[in-house]
C-alpha cells in the first residue's frame, strides 16, 4: 500500500489553496470588470468576447498592454 510522505501533503494541500485562490480571483475579476464595462458602456457581445478569450491570447494580442 502507499504511504504519503510530508512532502506529498505539502504539495496536495498547497495546489489545493493556489486552485482556490485562483477561483476567487477570477470570480473576482469577472465582477469588477462586468461594472466597469458597464460604466464604460461595453456592449454586451464586446464583454462576452473579451472575458471568453484567454489571457495569453490578449497579452499576445496586446489587448491587455493599455
Amino acid at each position: 500500500m502507499w504511504t504519503l510522505s510530508p512532502k506529498r501533503y505539502l504539495i496536495v494541500t498547497l495546489t489545493f489553496i493556489s486552485t482556490c485562490i485562483c477561483n476567487v480571483e477570477r470570480v473576482g475579476f469577472s465582477n469588477a470588470y462586468t461594472a466597469a464595462a458597464d460604466a464604460a458602456g461595453v456592449s454586451q457581445s464586446s464583454k462576452g468576447t473579451i472575458m471568453a478569450m484567454p489571457v495569453h491570447k490578449s497579452l499576445e494580442a496586446g489587448q491587455l498592454r493599455e
